[in-house]
């Protein structure tokens, strides 16, 4: 799935920003984020939350391999697609229509 990530990524980018947003600006308490298999999507949006937070690559890519059939590679690799095509994740996710503001808010909500 790695070259499938990367074109999700770039299909993707006003959705995935919506998401991420949205994790931001939910009212306080836990938060649950899923998809069909929870694999995939959830995973490159999850890394994407954590990448904001500031969480190091190496324990994002650690973090998504303690899924089933997942490798860290292929988190790296998208990670390292989105700092080559877009200049990094929060770059991405700015281009995507998120503020700066609201990514504060996503990164202030993980770390509380």
């Amino acid at each position: 799935m790695p070259d499938a990530y990367r074109t999700m990524v770039d299909d993707n980018q006003r959705q995935i920003t919506d998401v991420l947003v949205q994790l931001g600006d939910a009212p306080p308490g836990p938060l649950a984020v899923h998809c069909s298999a929870g694999r995939d999507r959830t995973g490159v949006l999850v890394a994407l939350a954590l990448s904001v937070a500031g969480v190091p690559p190496d324990a994002i890519a650690a973090d998504y391999a303690l899924t089933a059939g997942c490798s860290g590679d292929t988190i790296l690799r998208t990670l390292a697609h989105l700092d080559t095509q877009h200049g990094g994740v929060r770059a991405y996710l700015v281009k995507g229509g998120a503020s700066h503001a609201q990514l504060g808010r996503v990164r202030g909500r993980l770390l509380s």
